[in-house]
């Protein structure tokens, strides 16, 4: 396992909803942003998606579109998609993007071995090392995993708090993979399968009596449609459904 600088920060207040980040304030803490090069080897001049679990994707059989990129990336337990869905959601994980919590109600079990029988060929960590208590869970993995599968986490320690504290809020899972891969040299980024908890999720992604409201707390949804609004409009290689358009015009 690496080595790395062994420090801890606590994690920045999470109780706000900020909308006033401007763009010209958001280029400011991409301006010297850090980034993995063994990922961006991998992604460089790609076509890739993040698809999430909404249910609003049900139906519209867009499987053969979500397998046509070159990278798939999906999110938590949303990684291994049953026969009964592939016409909808695809088939195909390249990059299984984590919450780092193990909680069938969060990102679910590593599943390490299932991953690399399913043909995941990365696991990447929503947060950066050295943020409490994140950092633990990073550690954790890398134990766990002894190398077998490539181990992605967020790049930019100053970059993450930077757009946390301009929110006041934490990152989605989808979010937060926006706001980093934007600066990989990808040919194109599309986000679907996303909305901000206003429909739920696919049946099984969570279990039991866990609801929507669950979901959001500390995870204020507004800030979050912000910014990516902010990245929509301003840069060129990102683009989202018509059905994530829709739900971040109607709730700003």
């Amino acid at each position: 396992m690496i080595k790395y600088l062994d420090f801890v920060i606590p994690e920045p207040d999470r109780d706000g909803n900020r909308v006033d980040l401007t763009w010209e304030t958001f280029q400011q803490y991409r301006d010297e942003v850090k980034i993995s090069k063994k990922f961006n080897d991998y992604l460089k001049g790609k076509k890739v998606v993040i698809v999430g679990p909404s249910p609003y994707l049900v139906g519209k059989k867009r499987g053969k579109f979500i397998d046509s990129f070159d990278v798939v990336i999906r999110m938590n337990k949303g990684w291994k998609i049953t026969p009964d869905r592939t016409e909808d959601y695809g088939k195909k994980t390249d990059i299984r993007w984590h919450c780092m919590m193990e909680h069938p109600n969060n990102g679910g079990d590593f599943a390490i071995d299932d991953m690399l029988d399913y043909g995941v060929e990365w696991l990447a960590s929503q947060f950066p090392r050295n943020l409490d208590y994140f950092h633990n869970d990073n550690i954790k993995f890398e134990i766990k995993n002894q190398n077998k599968i490539n181990f992605h986490h967020f790049s930019d320690l100053i970059y993450f708090l930077n757009v946390h504290m301009a929110l006041e809020t934490r990152p989605n899972v989808g979010t937060t993979a926006v706001f980093e891969l934007i600066n990989y040299d990808i040919e194109n980024l599309h986000l679907m399968g996303v909305s901000f908890f206003k429909d739920g999720w696919d049946k099984g992604y969570k279990e039991g009596e866990y609801k929507n409201t669950d979901a959001i707390i500390g995870h204020a949804q507004e800030a979050q449609m912000h910014l990516l609004n902010l990245i929509l409009k301003n840069e060129p290689k990102f683009t989202v459904d018509e059905e994530i358009k829709n739900i971040i015009n109607n709730s700003l």
